[in-house]
């Protein structure tokens, strides 16, 4: 009978084991999987920065080339 319950043990310690370790295999397969996913949001965000930066600079330069026009315009008038 003891024996019997001991394998009984083992074996049930057994199930937990593997179950334990395909459980631990699915997380690290949802951690890989998240890091992935944050990486690529994070590169999208930083291109989307970069064209932000980008328009804003040319805004910028349209800007300033208005302004001397003005100015241009302004000096010939007088």
């Amino acid at each position: 009978m003891r024996m019997m319950l001991l394998m009984q043990h083992a074996t049930f310690e057994a199930g937990l084991m593997k179950d334990l370790k395909s459980h631990h295999q699915e997380v690290v397969s949802r951690l890989r999987r998240d890091v992935e996913h944050y990486r690529s949001t994070s590169n999208f965000y930083q291109g989307e920065a970069e064209h932000a930066n980008e328009a804003l600079i040319s805004m910028k330069r349209k800007f300033t080339r208005a302004m001397e026009l003005i100015h241009l315009r302004e000096l010939i008038m007088t």
